[in-house]
């Protein structure tokens, strides 16, 4: 996968529409210390990590949504190991002399 090579977290792809930006969003989802007798620090761990993707989309012709289901979830395949992620929201914004873009969240 390249750099600048775009994901699509929602598999929304195709019927119209093509992913123009994408962010993974992670943080951290935990992290613990523990500290000796004498107090210092011993031990660090952090738990997985969660992450809240957007992808943003552009019609690049007559675009349909016709099987899109909020809450969904897709395998998809991030940087070389597979995901689950759950479809949360979709915006579609449009404005005169512009493509249609549509924004969607997990």
């Amino acid at each position: 996968m390249s750099l600048l090579a775009k994901t699509d977290y929602f598999g929304l792809s195709g019927s119209g529409w093509v992913v123009s930006d994408n962010s993974e969003n992670k943080s951290v989802g935990y992290t613990a210390e523990a500290q000796g007798p004498d107090g210092f620090l011993v031990a660090v761990d952090a738990g997985p990590d969660n992450a809240s993707p957007a992808c943003d989309y552009v019609a690049t012709s007559t675009a349909t949504l016709t099987s899109v289901t909020l809450g969904s979830v897709q395998s998809v395949m991030v940087g070389g190991s597979s995901r689950k992620i759950a479809l949360g929201s979709i915006t579609i914004n449009t404005a005169a002399g512009q493509n249609p873009t549509l924004n969607a969240t997990g």
